[in-house]
């Protein structure tokens, strides 16, 4: 994980994306940032490191793959 200072006019999605990661990523490790559109010059925020970010992939795709699953045993007659 690596801290960042917020600087004026920094923006969660312009971090997210010098970071290679997603505002979701961010805001899942900060949960004291309550709305993605509020952040503040001298705030210090985590950004996921890349073990992070793969083990957030990985419980996406593992929801994804259990969604489909549920939906086809559903269909069956």
């Amino acid at each position: 994980m690596i801290s960042y200072k917020v600087i004026s006019g920094d923006t969660l999605s312009e971090i997210a994306q010098c970071n290679s990661t997603t505002v979701d990523q961010i805001m899942m490790i900060n949960p004291e940032i309550k709305d993605k559109n509020l952040i503040y010059a001298g705030q210090t925020i985590n950004i996921p490191s890349e073990s992070v970010r793969l083990q957030a992939f990985k419980a996406k795709e593992t929801t994804k793959q259990s969604s489909q699953n549920e939906m086809e045993s559903s269909s069956l007659p």
